[in-house]
């Protein structure tokens, strides 16, 4: 979990120019890992295909074999002549394959939405794969035939007329074992497309639990150097709510301790289960639940006196009323009741009475099937300075039609309210699809 009291005990510095490092960098190397074994597995079962071909091919050359076996031919020679052929055929395939990268990447890279600023061009590296792939798939296929070449009846070979396919000594159980080898990796192809196919249409009906496309988030920040503001004052934030409410096409504007996708969150990992699960600890206004669309299921919501009070109450969403109350009631029982560890719950949360339930949200980027948030009233707008102690300014929730088309109007706004400060704007819908975006 993120205490907000808690010092850092470490620092960790990743670099901006890698794409693959950072806090994600395990699972980007997993998805390579993944994306470069499908590719091994087509690669493989196109090798085995052309080997076949070769296989047939050597088949029909079995006269022409045997004549030159009878005037000499070593079976280093003819290993040296098939796999040469095998070669050609192989770097020729490379070769349109690089090209087919270099004239395709740029449209591939439109198509599953990879940013303008990321080189997708092939470059010396991939060049440098596709010559090495090409002289290994070229022996990989060359030697089987070849093999079958030099180890053909000679006297067999020379009686017959045709090269009979029939009659040749062509290894049928090499023949079986490639067939039956691209059977069942294509079969595994076709199972794993079609589970990411359910996927990808599940991804795109995911229900995230509240309404992202008419929600703008909206926080403020001050400067590096110059005077300073002090958010501390519960008064700037209940002029801000007022100001941007009046704002036309606004219909809710509530508070938030952490904006929702964002990078920063509290949270409270609940132990002595058989599985871990996670709860989102969140903190907001009143106004929150309709400003985002999050449904009360049962029970209510609690009011702007209990959040100017800080009052020991609380909501939990579906999922945590499900797995930890079961077929009991939770309104009106204590959040002590959750089995959490004595650390992650202060004396506050854990007095506080559990007064509704929500619905299920897709509130950050935390990606378990265990997963639950709990509602607390926003401290920030306490009376109290005791309980004005957040580490940074809450962000503002606002609900509109058009929250693309009010954004600039908003941060003029919360300027206007105070020079000193730096607002900065969010589309939810964008931090949303960013995030699913990944996964489809």
């Amino acid at each position: 979990g993120a205490d907000p009291k808690a010092k850092p005990t470490a620092v960790r510095i990743f670099s901006a120019a890698s794409p693959i490092d950072g806090p994600k960098a395990a699972e980007s190397w997993m998805e390579i890992a993944a994306i470069l074994g499908v590719v091994s597995l087509v690669l493989a079962v196109a090798c085995a295909n052309t080997a076949n071909l070769l296989l047939a091919a050597a088949a029909t050359r079995t006269r022409e074999i045997g004549v030159r076996l009878a005037l000499g031919a070593t079976t280093r020679r003819l290993l040296a002549q098939m796999v040469s052929e095998s070669l050609m055929l192989g770097l020729c395939a490379g070769g349109l394959g690089f090209l087919f990268a270099l004239w395709f990447s740029p449209l591939l890279a439109v198509m599953v939405g990879i940013e303008a600023g990321v080189n997708t061009a092939p470059d010396v590296r991939v060049l440098a794969f596709t010559i090495v792939v090409a002289l290994v798939c070229g022996i990989g296929a060359g030697v089987a035939p070849a093999r079958f070449g030099a180890r053909g009846n000679l006297l067999a070979v020379l009686q017959s007329q045709g090269g009979g396919v029939g009659r040749t000594s062509m290894p049928s159980k090499l023949r079986t074992s490639f067939v039956g080898f691209q059977a069942a990796v294509s079969m595994l192809l076709l199972v794993a497309a079609a589970l990411l196919t359910r996927t990808a249409m599940h991804m795109t009906r995911m229900d995230v639990g509240f309404d992202v496309d008419r929600v703008l988030t909206a926080s403020v920040t001050t400067p590096a150097a110059g005077p300073k503001i002090t958010f501390d004052e519960p008064d700037f934030f209940r002029r801000a709510v007022d100001a941007v409410r009046a704002i036309p096409t606004v219909e809710y504007v509530g508070l938030s301790e952490y904006r929702p996708f964002g990078t920063s969150r509290a949270l409270v990992r609940i132990q002595g289960l058989e599985e871990s699960y996670t709860l989102m600890m969140i903190r907001s206004s009143a106004d929150y639940f309709p400003a985002t669309g999050i449904r009360l299921l049962r029970g209510r919501l609690f009011s702007d006196a209990e959040v100017v009070a800080s009052a020991p109450v609380a909501l939990i969403s579906e999922s945590v009323a499900r797995r930890f109350f079961h077929e009991a009631d939770p309104i009106g029982q204590p959040l002590s009741s959750l089995p959490a560890q004595e650390r992650n719950l202060s004396d506050l949360d854990k007095s506080a009475t559990i007064i509704g339930v929500v619905a299920d949200a897709m509130l950050n980027r935390v990606h378990s099937e265990g997963f639950g948030s709990v509602h607390r009233p926003i401290s920030r707008l306490a009376d109290t300075p005791k309980a004005q102690n957040s580490m940074s300014p809450p962000t503002l929730i606002v609900r509109s039609n058009s929250p693309a088309a009010i954004a600039r109007q908003v941060e003029d706004v919360l300027r206007s309210l105070d020079g000193r400060v730096r607002p900065s704007t969010w589309i939810l819908r964008g931090a949303v699809d960013e995030v699913l975006g990944g996964s489809r």
